[in-house]
């Protein structure tokens, strides 16, 4: 059982039939809160190409994002829309 904050995303826009890429901002694999890990991700290079970015949670302390992961949504944001 995935962590709800992924399996939701990723069972929504799977209906869709739309190509899917779970990143982090150094390509490692991440540890779920649950304690699961999930090895089979993408590094930032996929960012520029996504049309639509989901991010489904964050630290619980709310700690600030690291600029690099920062300029990587702004740069995506700040995209003409697509002809």
């Amino acid at each position: 059982m995935l962590d709800d904050d992924l399996a939701a995303p990723l069972l929504v826009f799977g209906e869709v039939e739309w190509e899917i890429a779970v990143w982090t901002d150094d390509g490692r694999g991440i540890r779920t809160a649950e304690g699961i890990t999930i090895g089979d991700v993408s590094g930032p290079a996929v960012v520029p190409r996504a049309g639509l970015l989901v991010l489904p949670s964050w630290h619980e302390d709310l700690r600030p994002a690291p600029d690099p992961l920062v300029t990587l949504v702004r740069g995506v944001v700040a995209r003409p829309p697509p002809a």
